[in-house]
């Protein structure tokens, strides 16, 4: 490392540059150390500002050299040459008084110990002065399980956190300040999109994945994407703040994205022609393979209903009420979960979807003795059952042509939305009602408007379609897998 020092000053250190080696790290770690052994430096020069003229004249130090000397942010510092007095007094952090006879004044210092010819001493071990980082993630994971997070929101808690503590370092949570959350966030650009997914980057360290992304031709982390992380670390920092561990969360001082950016489209509705596509000739190969595909597929087309949503569904979920046939969205079941409090809902379901053959499919699985509605799904304890069929999905399209990053099952929610909305005209609150979302009204009308009727929302997806042409069910079709899935699920219960 080559240090410039201040010019007000070079005539008290006696040099032009402060040039010192970091053996045994390299890329982002050298640079992270450097950054900090840079603040370090300028700090100690603020401290050379304030000596006072008799101090600066004192007689020079005799030349001595140390091994090793490790700074308080925990970088060890290796082959130090100490020329004269004026190398001495950047490191002096803690002389206030440097004709002091009381060597306790430089315990915790071997530098300044050496250099008023003391022989230096192994300094007492001392405790941080605040908790690791990782030691208080630890215990925010915990109270998150405690109130009861959903598993999903604490996987990618640990997973923003974890990164953090892998490319920053695992510092007392005290030192930490914004140029860290700068320092991550600029290794974040470089931080490539689904890279768990990737085989490549499988068994790679942080800084690994990184130095192979900045080598290939990757796609990155979306705007959005990159925005969750934030808020996930603002959340836990705002938390140390409130239990009076730190006085003030680090992330506060650095400047938020111009919100056009923040709120950059991540999912576009699937147009008329990827439509037809998805629903054409090679739909019938591809989906009934499994029943998930098919049925899983045309739910999410004509409710849409998010993917976990659909996933996770019972055939008791499947229910006629007030003469309008539809599934509820709820987490009646332990296994079931919902995204927030306005997912909970009746969907009703569309004309069309009944005619191709869905209540002879739910008989089917009835029959067979599966409570789920797609037994073959397999639970993702963090993600819930949708994470296979979304896959599976993403794989269908691309395998179409449909190759956009913005696409995925997700899209037959902003398909639907678009359409309710944009072609039929459906209030806002009629369509919140079908999708789940919570509805957008002033606070002062909320108590006066009550929500729709089911009549409404009947009338809302059977306007809209689905806009394709459904392929028919037949019964049996899927007897082969639903009672494969009845003795997995026996096997599992007696093992």
């Amino acid at each position: 490392m080559r240090f410039l020092i201040p010019q007000d000053l070079r005539p008290v250190v006696g040099s032009r540059f402060l040039v010192r080696s970091l053996k045994g790290l390299t890329g982002d770690r050298a640079r992270l150390a450097a950054a900090q052994l840079g603040m370090a430096l300028s700090q100690q020069f603020e401290r050379l500002r304030l000596l006072d003229d008799d101090m600066k004249k004192k007689p020079p130090f005799l030349d001595f050299g140390i091994q090793a000397v490790t700074l308080r942010n925990g970088v060890q510092l290796k082959g130090i040459d100490i020329a004269s007095k004026k190398d001495a007094k950047l490191f002096a952090d803690f002389v206030r008084d440097i004709d002091s006879d009381d060597d306790t004044e430089f315990a915790d210092d071997p530098l300044m110990t050496v250099a008023h010819g003391r022989t230096p001493r192994r300094p007492a071990p001392t405790a941080p002065a605040s908790p690791l980082l990782s030691e208080r993630l630890r215990v925010y994971v915990d109270d998150m399980k405690r109130v009861g997070r959903a598993p999903k929101n604490i996987l990618d808690t640990q997973f923003t956190l974890g990164l953090f503590i892998e490319l920053v370092g695992d510092l007392p949570i005290g030192q930490i300040q914004s140029a860290h959350f700068r320092s991550f966030f600029d290794l974040m650009e470089s931080w490539p999109a689904n890279a768990s997914k990737k085989k490549e980057f499988v068994g790679l360290s942080p800084a690994e994945v990184i130095a192979k992304a900045r080598q290939g031709d990757y796609a990155l982390l979306e705007s959005r994407t990159k925005e969750k992380h934030r808020d996930r670390l603002a959340s836990f920092f705002n938390q140390m703040v409130r239990e009076g561990v730190i006085d003030r969360a680090p992330h506060l001082g650095m400047m938020h994205p111009r919100k056009a950016e923040s709120e950059k489209i991540t999912r576009t509705p699937f147009d008329p022609a990827e439509i037809e596509l998805i629903f054409g000739p090679a739909f019938q190969p591809w989906a009934t393979k499994w029943p998930h595909r098919f049925w899983g597929t045309i739910l999410g087309f004509a409710t849409g209903a998010r993917v976990n949503e659909i996933g996770q569904l019972y055939v008791q979920d499947v229910e006629e009420t007030h003469g309008v046939v539809g599934i509820h969205i709820r987490a009646s079941q332990p296994d079931q979960r919902l995204k927030n409090a306005s997912s909970s809902r009746f969907v009703p379901l569309p004309q069309r979807v009944l005619d191709a053959g869905f209540l002879a499919f739910v008989e089917d699985v009835r029959r067979t003795g599966n409570a789920r509605l797609f037994p073959n799904l397999p639970l993702d304890k963090n993600s819930g059952y949708g994470d296979a069929l979304s896959d599976q999905f993403r794989a269908y399209v691309k395998k179409l042509g449909i190759t956009g990053r913005l696409k995925s099952f997700h899209c037959f929610r902003h398909t639907l939305i678009t359409a309710l909305h944009n072609e039929h005209g459906f209030p806002a609150t009629v369509v919140q009602e079908v999708t789940g979302h919570e509805r957008s009204i002033p606070n002062g009308l909320s108590h006066y408007i009550q929500p729709n009727t089911l009549k409404a929302r009947q009338e809302a997806v059977d306007t809209y379609g689905p806009p394709a042409q459904l392929p028919k069910y037949e019964s049996g079709m899927f007897d082969a897998e639903l009672k494969r899935a009845v003795i997995v699920s026996n096997r599992k219960k007696g093992s």
